[in-house]
């Protein structure tokens, strides 16, 4: 085989090391519900800010956007359910969303930070305390 060829394989793998990985690492159930069962997720909003989640152990969420100003446009509070179903967080509002579920991926979690993807492809960025 060609040296400059194994050369150039080298450090084009080098390179992708050095870079890190490329794909999303998502999570798996478990780790999913160990992530966030009691805690507050905040999930990062356009214009800066963050709205709060809070995910019970009991498999109640609750979202409050009374901080944004977001009364003008839909209940500024509500309530619903989460479980996790096929590696992915659910959740399924009262109001919200007109109480449709939607389904999460969360990866390239590092004990705080994470992204998400919906089932239906938006995507956004949070932190979980």
């Amino acid at each position: 085989m060609n040296s400059k060829l194994l050369q150039a394989g080298a450090l084009i793998a080098g390179l992708a090391l050095w870079a890190g990985p490329s794909v999303a690492t998502p999570l798996n159930g478990e780790e999913i519900k160990d992530a966030i069962s009691g805690k507050r997720v905040f999930l990062k909003v356009p214009f800066g800010g963050e709205f709060p989640l809070r995910y019970d152990p009991s498999g109640v969420v609750r979202g409050d956007g009374t901080a944004f100003g977001v009364g003008r446009f839909f209940s500024p509070k509500d309530e619903g359910k989460w479980w996790v179903r096929n590696g992915k967080l659910c959740q399924q509002w009262q109001e919200w969303y007109d109480g449709k579920t939607a389904c999460f991926i969360i990866s390239n979690y590092d004990g705080t930070k994470f992204k998400w993807l919906r089932d239906d492809g938006r995507k956004g960025k949070g932190r979980i305390e």
